[in-house]
């Protein structure tokens, strides 16, 4: 069951709406159309393989995604990983900072206990962390999608980060199709908006 949206959204006639499932959530995109009168629904699709491809890359429930390959790699593993992911990293890692820890990119573990699930098939022969484990976990360069495994054991779980850089990448994919305004919800825990609302006809 998903959560209720932290966010309601309102006054959205004269958007169009389309919905995917990804990222263990709703993504919803509420379009206007394009000025020339290219159909909404090709345009939507398209976003919603980006989404699928963005997926597949950031998933901490996918077998081969980076973020399963990191949690799987052993001590001094250097991965090479998507452009999109190492993206994600460098911002986690400063949000992490600016919130003095208070959101972890590492807390894949405890999230699943937090939740009472059970961890991913893919995850299952993975010792899981010790509780008071807190050894670093990677090294990011910071030039290029390369990262090091290091000693810590705790699991990456991208969570709304991952969500966010989605919404910015389908963001951008819209607005090279000239769809000239967005809603964008990524399950009520992420948004992103952009252009002037549509006029009313009234």
């Amino acid at each position: 069951m998903n959560p209720a949206p932290v966010i309601r959204l309102l006054d959205l006639d004269g958007l169009t709406q389309f919905e995917h499932e990804a990222m263990a959530t709703r993504f919803q995109l509420h379009l206007l159309a394009p000025l020339d009168g290219s159909p909404l629904r090709p345009i939507a699709e398209e976003a919603f393989r980006l989404l699928d491809r963005i997926e597949e890359r950031l998933s901490f429930y996918q077998d081969g995604s980076d973020v399963t390959r990191i949690n799987r790699a052993s001590s001094g593993e250097v991965i090479r990983i998507d452009e999109i992911t190492h993206r994600c990293l460098l911002q986690a890692m400063e949000v992490s900072a600016a919130t003095d820890g208070a959101f972890d990119p590492f807390a894949g573990y405890a999230s699943l206990q937090a939740k009472d699930q059970s961890p991913p098939h893919h995850l299952h022969d993975i010792a899981a962390p010790a509780e008071a484990c807190d050894a670093p976990v990677l090294a990011i360069d910071p030039n290029q999608p390369l990262v090091t495994k290091l000693e810590g054991t705790r699991w990456l779980d991208l969570g709304a980060i991952g969500k966010g850089a989605a919404l910015d990448a389908l963001a951008e994919l819209l607005q090279e199709w000239e769809v000239p305004s967005a809603v964008l919800d990524g399950g009520g825990s992420s948004i992103l908006v952009y252009g002037d609302p549509p006029v009313s006809e009234q």
